[in-house]
Formats: C-alpha cells, structure tokens, sequence
C-alpha cells in the first residue's frame, strides 16, 4: 500500500545512518515509506542524494513528470529524483506546478528543513501529525500515529459535532482524536530541524486563467489529454475502470477504449435500486470491453468495523459499502489500480458550495439562538440537562470538503487493499476551464451536451440523467433490535438528545444515514480510543463483526 511515516526526534540521541530501498534514519528523523508499484517512474521509494544529502519521497502520482522536466532541463526518471534534481535547482516554489493526486515529502539534511506537501486538492490521502513537544509523528495512517503514545487519547466532541452537521466528514484541521490534525487543501508542513519546531503554511498554486473561446473548445480535448496522460503511466497494458449509468465514467470507458486493446470494467449496486443493467448494455458497446459487477453483500453491515478501521475515522458517509464491495471484488481478481471518475461533479462545477453554505447558514442561526438564551434565560435554565442539548456551534470549513470527501472515501478505502486510483477528472487545468465556462457548464449542462455529441445517441439513451442510487437499507435487517438497544448507551448522551433518539427508534429505516454516522462513531471511539485494540494496529485489517461488539458493548453495560 501507499504509506508515509515520519518522526521527529528533538533528543537529538545519537542514532547510525540507515539508508534503504523503504526507509531512512539518522539522529533526528526517521522515515518510512511503501508505494504501489503500478507506475513507469514510481519505481523508488525514497531517494537519497548522497551529495546534497537531500531526502525526498512520493506517494500517489505526479500527472504532468514531462511538462516539469522540460522546464527545468531535468532528466525524466522516478518521480522521487525528479523532485529532488528540481529542489535542488529552485527550492520548494515549482510544488504549486504540479499536478496530479500526490504527497511529497523533502528533507534537507544539510539545512535541517523538511517540507511535507500535498496536491492543490488535498490527495486522497490523509495527513495526520501531532507532536508532544519532544517528538513530532507525521503519517498517512492514524494507527501509526497512536502507536507512538505520544497523546492522552480522548474523543474530540467539536470534531464530532461539525462531523455531524456535515454529514460525511470533519471540515477542518481536526479529527476524532484530541491533539492529533489533518493537513488540509492549500497548507504544507514545514519542519525546522534547528530549531525543533513546525508550521502549517499556506502553499501558492500557480493560477490558470484560459478565455470562454478556449475553455468551450478544449474542454473535452482536455479530459481526453488528462485520460492518454495516467494510460501512458501505467506499467500494465489492462486498463480497469468503474463503469455506472452516469455521464463520468462512460466518458472515461470511451476514450480509453480508442487507447488500449484490454479493459475491465466494474459495476456496484445496491439490491433493488442499481445501475447495473444498464451499464452492462454500455459495456457491450464496445468489443474490447470486459464487464464485471457486484451486488453489496447483505452482510456488509457486520463489515462496519473493519470499514472503520480501514478509514481511521476521517470519512463516512453510505458509499461507503460501495467503496468496500469495489474494494473487495478487485482485490478477489488481484487488481491494482483502477481508472475511476471521482471529483468530476465537483470540479465541472467550481460555482457549487451548496452544502458548504447551507451548512454555514444553518451553524450561524443556530450560534445566535445560543448566545440570545445564554444571554437572555435565568441561570438555572442554562445549568439545567435540556440546556446542554442546545450545542454551542463550532462549525468551522476551513477547505471545500465537497471535493476532499469523495476522493478520501475512495482512496483510503482503495489503498487499505493495495489498490492505486486514478482520476482524470482531478486537474487544475480541467478546473480553469470549467471556471471560464462560468453560467454555461451550470448543472454541467455545457459538458452534457459535448458528450452527447462524443457518446451517440445508442449509449445516451442508456444514461442516466441524474444522478444514480443506491439502496443499503436492507444491509440493517436483523439490526433494528440491537441497535435500539444501543441508542441508550451512555456513550450517545453528549452526542445526540434522548428526543431525537427515540425518534431513531421508532423509524429506524427513515433514520439510516444518522445511524451510519452513529455506528460509526460508536465503533471509532472503540476501536482508536478505547485501547482495546491497540495490539491489532500492525493489521490492514479487522476481522470483527459489528454484532459481536455491539453485543460485547451491551454486556458490559447490563453486567
């Protein structure tokens, strides 16, 4: 899998020099890394330059190696040299020319700095660090980060709180844990060897402006290049990509089926409400195409926790059991890469935000009804248990999480299996042109009618024009009674009102969603703060059923 692991030492105790194909150490930082080996210039790890002793390491891919090296007059090899050579020659400002899905990490020994940097969007995947003043722990894996006990582990309640407003994620620098953070879009972490000391900085990403004329012109030769771009990467001649009822990811089927001889293409569905009849009428278009599906296991709920323990608490939302079952099939036929049309909703339309503010205007009113009855009602009021329930808002979006949640959702998910995701649609040039096209890509509308015209009128037909869905009600038949049992658990009080649990379980199935989100949280605070199962973290995965912790849960709480 795609892993980073980085620690800080401030005791400066003498340790030999380690210099290997995965690792380096010396007195002050040891690193670590493992990479999916999928790419033509992906082939190291890390990359040591033995006379600038300078350090440097990638996870994820770079999109745009050639642009760069032609630039800076740089050979093209791995990608860890490449960056390397450049930093040597310009120092860290050609990081906001990149593209691509990417963590970089640079360590200047001679300078005792290192740089810690992620693509414009964030990647997809996460950047944990905290330090306890002595040590300083940075990780892709949060496990990584708890193994180090350098924290008290406490549940971080704010987190929690915005967590649920937003439905999927923690908006912000924050996670579930107290004193351990996210690196979040459009920051980068700098270290001072010299000085023990770190800071999140904002990065300055080199800004694209193209006309109307040139944006209508280009959009899909510009989606078409990005496709050709991540084929020629790839060391297989098999492409494999998902395959739905929907606009994305037929746009990616057709243009690489022009581009290879072999593709496999993967459909996932709920039971009663799936796309996939359709999508094997799509795949039959094409004489080059293979096409596979799957149906989400009525057993998946019982799989929550190892879902939890694969995604460390940073996303949940439904698509996950999506994500899972995809997961799981390509890791059953031994895949290790996948082609897939994450982020195209959110970067065709750069004018969205919607949930981002109607989250906002929803905190704002309900921090005015806060401050108005602490202000206005008796203190006896304000001390009394229905008081407590009228949260005091600390909603705080920091970065346009409509985009992080589907990329993170996918690629934690996908890398917990050794699988490395790609995504054409993830490009900043892409993204400048969608902004010039303005009003006229609203609804994707002007995109639309461009694939229309690529597609033909036979696939059109089989396309969905909205949005497709999924069902996962029925992975909860033969839940509703323990999990009401649940609802009464001690561990709800602080999170949710009695009034609203007793809702939850007089329509269990009209509540879903939130039970997922609560599930969730429950099996988190179990698996990451309990200390239960800190002797498992070495594992990629859990094999625990929900049932037997909710009933172990419970147990314990009748004894």
């Amino acid at each position: 899998m795609n892993r980073l692991a980085i620690a800080f030492n401030w005791n400066n105790k003498k340790k030999s020099l380690v210099s290997e194909k995965n690792k380096y150490s010396n007195n002050i930082v040891e690193i670590f890394v493992e990479r999916i080996p999928v790419l033509k210039f992906g082939n190291r790890n890390i990359f040591r330059n033995t006379k600038t002793n300078t350090i440097t390491a990638v996870i994820g891919y770079i999109s745009n190696l050639d642009q760069i090296c032609n630039k800076y007059h740089v050979n093209k090899d791995d990608d860890v040299e490449i960056i390397e050579k450049i930093y040597d020659l310009v120092g860290i400002k050609f990081i906001g020319e990149l593209e691509g899905v990417f963590t970089i990490l640079i360590w200047d020994e001679t300078k005792q700095k290192g740089y810690v940097f992620q693509d414009e969007y964030g990647s997809n995947m996460p950047i944990y660090y905290t330090s306890n003043g002595l040590e300083l722990c940075i990780s892709s894996s949060l496990k990584e980060l708890l193994n180090r006990n350098l924290i008290c582990r406490m549940l971080n309640m704010s987190a929690v709180g915005d967590f649920l407003i937003t439905k999927v994620i923690v908006p912000n620098k924050n996670t579930f844990i107290k004193g351990i953070f996210k690196l979040i879009p459009h920051r980068y972490m700098f270290i001072d060897g010299k000085k023990s000391l770190t800071k999140i900085k904002p990065i300055q990403y080199a800004k694209k402006k193209v006309s109307v004329n040139y944006a209508k012109a280009n959009l899909i030769d510009s989606l078409k290049e990005n496709i050709h771009v991540l084929h020629e990467q790839l060391k297989s001649q098999r492409r494999i990509c998902t395959l739905s009822a929907g606009y994305d990811t037929n746009f990616i089927l057709f243009y690489l089926s022009e581009m290879t001889k072999e593709i496999l293409a993967i459909t996932i569905g709920g039971k009663k409400k799936n796309e996939i009849s359709n999508a094997i009428k799509l795949a039959e278009h094409y004489d080059n195409v293979e096409h596979i599906s799957a149906i989400v296991d009525d057993n998946r709920l019982d799989c929550i926790p190892d879902i939890v323990w694969r995604t460390e608490g940073y996303i949940c939302e439904s698509g996950l059991f999506l994500q899972y079952e995809l997961a799981n099939l390509l890791n059953k036929h031994g895949l290790t890469e996948l082609i897939c049309g994450e982020g195209a909703n959110e970067i065709l339309e750069p004018y969205r935000k919607k949930l981002t503010f109607d989250y906002i205007k929803k905190d704002l009113k309900s921090y005015i009804l806060y401050i108005v009855l602490q202000k206005n009602w008796p203190e006896r009021i304000r001390e009394s248990k229905l008081f407590k329930y009228l949260r005091k808002p600390t909603l705080k979006i920091d970065y346009d999480f409509e985009l992080d949640y589907p990329l993170k959702k996918n690629g934690i998910l996908m890398n917990s299996y050794d699988i490395q995701p790609f995504y054409p649609f993830v490009d900043r040039h892409l993204a400048a042109i969608t902004i010039a096209l303005g009003n006229l890509n609203k609804n994707r509308n002007f995109y639309k009618q461009e694939l229309k015209s690529v597609l033909g009128e036979s696939k059109m037909a089989l396309i969905f024009q909205a949005g497709g869905s999924t069902d996962v009600e029925y992975l909860f038949e033969g839940y509703n009674e323990i999990i009401s049992e649940l609802l009464d658990h001690s561990f709800f009080k602080s999170i949710i009102s009695k009034k609203r649990i007793n809702q939850i379980k007089q329509d269990l199935m009209g509540h879903i969603a939130l039970v997922i989100r609560l599930l969730y949280l429950f099996v988190f605070n179990k698996l990451f703060i309990s200390g239960e199962f800190d002797s498992k973290f070495h594992d990629t995965a859990l094999k625990i059923n929900l049932k037997d912790i909710l009933q172990d849960e419970l147990f314990k709480r009748n004894r």
